[in-house]
């Protein structure tokens, strides 16, 4: 993912374990893990690439915001949500509109492409709280923060996506 945004490399003081940390910082750490997050969400790479440039972007411009955060993880992966779903609204997709799988490293391992597209046939609620857990390593309690849910039902959606996940895969196996 390239980001061409020059507001990306400006500096600001971020005051988080009183170390100041540059926004390029914070980009390098975070975007990778919120690329994932909001592909899941948009089913485009596009789109993902769009929501968190525009994150990041208004980052930029509102740096103060950012600095007063607890936790600047938990509230980047809820403003790339609420991107990614501002921008599924103001395009009103369908579900089955120009689903694209992505294409990285892994994209020649045909496991790891099945695994991808029957992630993209789950629910939103399910994929999100899946793509958290798994590629991002967080946990459930996080997870409940950034989308705003109780931690319980954190993990009956990863278990009812895992669950789906699984299936789908076993009946792959049987063909």
């Amino acid at each position: 993912m390239v980001v061409k945004s020059p507001a990306l490399t400006n500096v600001f003081s971020l005051n988080i374990r009183k170390e100041a940390i540059s926004l390029e910082t914070v980009y390098d750490t975070y975007a990778p893990g919120l690329y994932r997050y909001a592909l899941a969400i948009t089913r485009s790479e596009a789109d993902a690439e769009d929501a968190v440039q525009d994150v990041f972007s208004r980052i930029a411009r509102r740096s103060s915001e950012f600095a007063k955060t607890r936790s600047p993880r938990a509230y980047l992966y809820s403003a790339v949500r609420n991107a990614c779903l501002n921008l599924l609204k103001h395009r009103k997709r369908s579900d089955g509109a120009n689903v694209d799988v992505g294409a990285d490293d892994k994209a020649n391992d045909s496991n790891h492409l099945l695994v991808r597209y029957e992630m993209l046939k789950l629910p939103i609620d399910q994929r999100e709280v899946i793509i958290l857990k798994v590629y991002d390593g967080m946990s459930f309690e996080e997870i409940s923060a950034v989308l705003e849910i109780n931690k319980n039902t954190a993990a009956s959606r990863y278990r009812y996506g895992i669950d789906r996940l699984r299936k789908a895969l076993e009946e792959t196996d049987e063909i």
